[in-house]
């Protein structure tokens, strides 16, 4: 036994001597260590700037882009959708369209003031049964935004009626 405890001994003692001597034979290179710490800092410093360039140019394309489109909804703005006229339907005309629309704003919205805008009649495409698929759609261009706004302002006033006021292209009913 006591032959055994030596062997185990001595084999513990060569792993330690084993490890002194790898360390010593490895010679870590402190400046050598740094160096190549500091070539690699360069080097993501380097990827860093060229990120940023990248960042910057894509921010700046997307502002530019944010900024057409911000111009193009102002354009938007100025139409508005009519829908549940009764008086109106697919043989209408523009002109009888328009006349009617100016009825429209002056009985129910209670604007009197002259306004300018274009119609175009919108005759959904569907099944003839389902009666607010083929219920024309007016689409009316005003010419001054502030015009829309004052439309925009009053739609409360066709709450509870089969009539919407939408903005253009935006589903927007007007019932509780």
């Amino acid at each position: 036994m006591a032959e055994s405890r030596n062997s185990s001994k001595s084999s513990a003692r060569g792993l330690r001597a084993d490890k002194r001597n790898h360390v010593k034979a490895a010679k870590f290179n402190l400046e050598e260590f740094l160096e190549k710490i500091n070539v690699r800092l360069q080097a993501l410093e380097e990827e860093n700037v060229l990120l940023k360039k990248q960042a910057e140019m894509k921010c700046g394309a997307l502002s530019d882009k944010n900024d057409k489109e911000y111009d193009r909804q102002n354009m938007r703005t100025n139409n508005i959708m009519l829908s549940g006229l009764n008086e109106v339907n697919d043989k209408s005309t523009p002109e009888e369209t328009k006349k009617i629309v100016e009825r429209f704003i002056k009985s129910k919205l209670k604007i009197s003031e002259k306004l300018s805008f274009k119609c175009d009649i919108i005759i959904p495409k569907g099944k003839q049964t389902n009666t607010s698929k083929t219920t024309p759609i007016v689409k009316c261009r005003f010419q001054n935004v502030n015009d829309s706004n004052k439309i925009r302002a009053t739609r409360k006033e066709v709450i509870n009626s089969l009539i919407w006021i939408n903005e253009d292209l935006t589903p927007w009913k007007l019932l509780k």
